[in-house]
């Protein structure tokens, strides 16, 4: 049998030699070998552990192919164990004929299917910190086969903020830290349901840093140290691989989210940041629907839409559904050509004579005009409509709010369509004078 003994950097021996517990966590900054070593270590155990069934994942399964699939086909090629592996692109797979493996690719996009899969006994999550707690509980639930030697999960991250669900369920919190390259290991308790008695789920995490790895260049290191000045959060999690904080870096930070009827009378604007789409990937389309109270000067939110449309109609009707004599004046963000699409639209619908001269296309640099809205948001100055976290719509529309960190730094296939159209909504109230920015002091609660 081959040896892949000399590709792998001597902080992630630990992982390959001397543990076969349930959970492995590869934590580190951007560059750092650790995505690279979880295909490593699942080719090892594709070549080592007859019978495995593993399972490649990432949040979209689209995206394993230019990851987990192409880096593992790469390590093959560059190491010359072409003939134990087979790679199939579709469906997309490994399989290594020598021990009757399999490695198939899985998408959280598509939970239900994996729930369909069996005589799972390995998995590698890439970029873990993106999929969501539920669907993380799925898959450990799918790695259970009596077949194999090991039953096991990989996740490879980004140090995400301390209130994501990993540092929560894992980390105490984020009061604990792995020292660089030094394995740490602990416990969970859980009870086992056929003898009743307490037993302990064995984990291991692996905190790894760019400038312990040979292969990282220069260039992108430096681009890292960059960024403690234009996004502190990314340069804590790619630089310093520690844990965030969500108050630096996150515009809509939870525990400043308060709901309160609006007024009577008050007038607002009405935004839409609209997309077309009906894959699960696909952008949704917002509307906000934002008034402004004169006396307490304070903005709500009375209405909202957020959801998946691939009828350009159902997102007008959504739109003329919220207009009225105090809301009249709709914006449409204007980007990627979508003006002059909206306005044939428009000028095609029979509600044109409703519309004119009220719709405006706006280009707004999102992530300039976020700075003012988190002071107000922070403030107590923007409140939501009474119940509006208990609806369906209201759980997705703060879903994406709560994890927007701006324009530059959303990663692909996060969606943040819903805080463009509050933030499109707030600016373009302020600039049709049917609001303006109220003269606070910046509440900060305990």
């Amino acid at each position: 049998m081959p040896q892949i003994n000399a590709d792998i950097l001597e902080q992630f021996e630990p992982m390959f030699f001397d543990f076969k517990g349930r959970f492995v966590h590869l934590i580190g900054s951007g560059g750092s070998g650790k995505s690279y070593h979880g295909c490593l270590y699942l080719l090892h155990i594709m070549l080592f552990c007859e019978n495995t069934h593993a399972l490649m994942i990432r949040k979209y399964e689209k995206d394993v192919r230019k990851s987990i699939w192409l880096q593992c086909k790469k390590i093959v090629r560059r190491l010359g164990l072409q003939k134990y592996f087979k790679f199939t692109k579709n469906p997309l797979s490994i399989e290594c004929t020598a021990t009757n493996s399999l490695a198939t690719a899985v998408g959280c996009d598509d939970i239900e299917n994996l729930k369909s899969i069996s005589e799972v006994n390995f998995a590698l999550i890439d970029e873990a910190d993106l999929i969501k707690d539920e669907d993380f509980d799925i898959i450990v639930g799918r790695v259970r086969s009596l077949f194999a030697d090991i039953r096991q999960v990989v996740l490879c991250y980004n140090p995400p903020v301390r209130q994501h669900w990993i540092p929560q369920r894992y980390f105490q919190g984020g009061k604990i830290m792995p020292e660089f390259n030094e394995p740490y290991y602990f416990r969970q308790d859980f009870t086992n349901p056929f003898t009743n008695e307490v037993e302990q789920l064995e984990s291991m995490a692996i905190r790894t840093h760019y400038r312990d790895n040979e292969f990282m260049d220069a260039e992108t290191a430096g681009y890292y140290q960059t960024l403690k000045e234009t996004n502190y959060e990314m340069w804590v999690s790619l630089n310093e691989a520690k844990w965030g904080d969500n108050a630096i870096g996150i515009i809509f930070n939870k525990k400043y989210y308060d709901e309160q009827q609006a007024p009577s009378g008050i007038t607002g604007v009405i935004y839409c940041d609209p997309n077309i789409g009906i894959k699960e990937q696909a952008d949704t389309t917002a509307i906000a629907k934002v008034g402004f109270d004169w006396n307490t000067e304070t903005f709500y939110l009375t209405d909202a839409f957020c959801e998946r449309v691939s009828d350009s109609t159902v997102t007008l009707d959504r739109v003329l559904d919220m207009y009225d004599d105090y809301f009249d004046v709709i914006g449409f963000d204007g980007r990627y050509t979508q003006e002059g699409m909206w306005t044939n639209i428009i000028r095609n619908s029979k509600y044109d004579s409703r519309l004119s001269p009220r719709v405006e296309y706006k280009k707004y640099s999102i992530d300039e005009c976020a700075k003012t809205v988190q002071v107000l948001y922070n403030s107590g100055k923007i409140k939501f409509p009474v119940g509006f976290s208990k609806t369906k719509m209201g759980e997705l529309f703060l879903e994406q709010m709560y994890r927007f960190k701006g324009k530059r730094w959303t990663k692909r296939g996060q969606k943040d369509d819903a805080p463009d159209a509050l933030i499109g909504a707030i600016v373009l109230a302020v600039e049709k004078k049917r609001a303006r920015i109220p003269s606070i002091q910046l509440r900060i609660k305990n």
